[in-house]
């Protein structure tokens, strides 16, 4: 049986990192969890007094969660392009929000 979480989403970056000494262009994310959430926090703030919803993303939190979901270091998400890391937390928000 195989334990290694299955990639859910797929990103192309905008340039090449370096991720465990490997050029990497793309980060494949997994499914979060509870224990993710629990030990980073939550990487969006959606705000539901206003109509529609507020969305946006905590920049303390969205790295770890990106680094966490795609097993890289945070040095990794370091190196991405600031638009890589916003769209990033657009590909992530889904998981982070309540169903409306």
């Amino acid at each position: 049986m195989d334990d290694k979480p299955e990639t859910i989403i797929t990103q192309k970056l905008g340039n090449t990192i370096k991720a465990h000494g490997e050029d990497v262009s793309e980060l494949k994310y997994r499914v979060p969890t509870g224990a993710d959430l629990c030990d980073l926090g939550n990487p969006v703030i959606c705000d539901m007094t206003r109509s529609p919803p507020l969305i946006t993303h905590d920049p303390r939190v969205l790295p770890g969660m990106i680094a966490r979901l795609a097993g890289i270091t945070p040095g990794s998400v370091r190196q991405m392009l600031p638009a890589d890391i916003a769209a990033a937390g657009w590909l992530l928000t889904d998981f982070f929000v309540p169903a409306l």
